[in-house]
């Protein structure tokens, strides 16, 4: 079973998940394949799929995790598609952190 479908099955994901797991390690290993890419950005839609219905600060909280895995890989030399993507992808949590920030506060 592929990444994308493994995420896209599991309702309720957690970065405690195998897949997420998998995730984690190919980011802290530079991994910047087309598999990881997608599969870091099927993640963000996930997350943005569970605004409506998850609590903010939990969503929040996630958000900024992955921010801290995409951060590190962002400062290291890699190609011109896959920084463009990592950006795409960071400023997608950024966004999905700071929309729930003000969610939150209301």
């Amino acid at each position: 079973m592929s990444f994308r479908s493994r995420l896209r099955d599991h309702r309720g994901w957690s970065p405690g998940d195998e897949a997420a797991a998998e995730l984690v390690q190919r980011l802290q290993a530079s991994d910047t394949t087309a598999t990881t890419i997608e599969t870091l950005h099927s993640t963000i839609e996930e997350l943005c799929c569970q605004y409506s219905r998850r609590d903010a600060v939990e969503l929040r909280r996630e958000a900024h995790q992955w921010l801290q895995h995409v951060d590190p890989v962002l400062r290291r030399p890699v190609g011109a598609k896959a920084h463009t993507e990592l950006l795409v992808a960071g400023g997608w949590l950024a966004l999905l952190a700071g929309s729930e920030s003000q969610g939150a506060a209301r």
